[in-house]
């Protein structure tokens, strides 16, 4: 009986999460406002990134990295560098789909024009990307997992290091979608169908994806041995995975 109200429960967050984004009326507004907001030179658009980071961070490296201190170790949260990459980056977010005919023939960051500190925060998070295969519908499929370098406790229950998250997968899922609307290429791509491929590994198998007994699924922020399904992280990777699709 509790199973079946889950599912009915994350069925109806699944219908109206997916209403709200295919309604172009406020939300499209909404988006729009914000674009012209940020383009029109009224908002010290560093500083809101910058913000935004520091509810996890009071530091940034001279090259704009978020990192933070505990017990004389310099540590990074995966999530906050690819949640940087993407604000960063979407202050050039192009209009429109582009055709593969115009896409590029590669990305490399040494010469494309990502801008500093997404490049930087880019270059630092390649060390918390693990690529590990992964089992979907039948198919062997590459995942590129960020994992945490660190111990993390939450209520008590601690995920020991190295860890994945729901959380910040999704957000390097957002962060690749981005990069492949700017930088259009084979390889960008394909980064993209790596992030989200992370979404099919099992918490058995490392991965974040519990599956209840009736076969429905969430997505842990915090892969424990008892899941305590954390609401955000789930609602975010629905939302996020919904777009990039």
């Amino acid at each position: 009986m509790r199973r079946s109200r889950i599912s009915k429960f994350l069925l109806s967050v699944f219908l109206i999460v997916t209403l709200l984004i295919q309604w172009p009326g406020p939300w499209a507004n909404a988006q729009n406002a914000e674009r012209e907001y940020l383009e029109s030179g009224k908002l010290d658009v560093i500083s809101l990134i910058e913000d935004t980071i520091s509810l996890n961070y009071t530091q940034f490296d001279e090259n704009g990295v978020p990192y933070f201190e505990s017990d004389g170790n310099i540590y990074h949260n995966p999530s906050s560098l690819a949640t940087r990459i993407y604000l960063m980056e979407r202050l050039q977010f192009p209009s429109g789909p582009i055709p593969k005919s115009q896409w590029r023939e590669g990305f490399d960051i040494e010469k494309i024009g990502l801008q500093h500190s997404s490049k930087s925060n880019y270059l630092a998070l390649q060390k918390y990307i693990r690529s590990v295969p992964v089992i979907y519908e039948d198919k062997t499929l590459v995942a590129d997992l960020l994992y945490y370098d660190y111990d993390y406790t939450y209520n008590g229950l601690t995920a020991k290091a190295p860890f994945t998250s729901a959380f910040a997968q999704s957000k390097w899922v957002q962060a690749t979608t981005f990069l492949f609307a700017k930088y259009p290429s084979q390889e960008t791509y394909d980064m993209v169908e790596r992030a989200m491929a992370g979404y099919a590994l099992s918490l058995q198998d490392g991965g974040f994806a519990h599956t209840f007994e009736d076969g429905t699924v969430w997505f842990e922020e915090i892969p424990l041995e008892i899941p305590m399904h954390i609401l955000n992280a789930h609602i975010s990777s629905l939302i996020i995975l919904q777009k990039a699709q």
